[in-house]
């Protein structure tokens, strides 16, 4: 069986909401990714044979399948297809996991994956809201869904509330060590600057 490899991994810079990336087009972000793995892997256009790329929200902007549209606006040949995945948070992994299922089973040599999603454009679950009437069920910040699942969680473990209150410091050191994990030079060759809304 084909053995599948990640030659090189690139991101935008990560920004806030309302931030300097906030005005970019979700296509001219993946665009910019694009060419920034092409030409440091000094990969030929022309031999990707799939573009698969994660959105969470693809509506708006993020709609018509993103991973061409941004394959496209990165100047790319028209011959090469593109895909876009919706696993909510787990998109991009998805896609990333069906671009390696693909090499591995043979059907494809040389697939890009990745994801976008500008969220100051489209906030997280803007297409659960999208078709809502004003009164609906789903709140644009998904705070009933996601304490639902927090409970549904906890049912499903039998976690007393004490025992998650408990956890909230250890997420927060968690979430420290990430930060600084995103500081270490291996995280930060990553990082393709030189994007920006201005």
């Amino acid at each position: 069986m084909p053995e599948a490899y990640i030659v090189d991994a690139v991101r935008t810079p990560v920004g806030k909401r309302g931030g300097g990336l906030a005005a970019v087009h979700p296509a001219d972000l993946g665009a910019h990714v694009l060419r920034a793995v092409v030409e440091r892997s000094d990969l030929d256009p022309a031999a990707v044979e799939d573009v698969y790329f994660g959105c969470v929200d693809a509506l708006g902007p993020q709609a018509g399948d993103i991973a061409r549209t941004a394959w496209l606006a990165a100047g790319y040949p028209e011959e090469v297809p593109g895909t876009t995945i919706d696993r909510q948070c787990g998109s991009s992994q998805q896609a990333l996991h069906f671009a390696a299922q693909a090499v591995m089973s043979g059907t494809n040599d040389v697939i890009v994956a990745g994801g976008v999603q500008n969220m100051s454009m489209i906030p997280i679950a803007a297409a659960m809201t999208a078709a809502e009437p004003e009164n609906g069920s789903l709140n644009p910040n998904c705070s009933a869904a996601v304490s639902a699942a927090a409970i549904g969680i906890m049912l499903m473990f039998w976690t007393p509330p004490a025992t998650m209150t408990s956890l909230v410091p250890l997420m927060t050191a968690c979430a420290a060590k990430w930060r600084a994990c995103c500081d270490e030079p291996h995280w930060r060759s990553m990082v393709v600057p030189g994007i920006s809304s201005g």
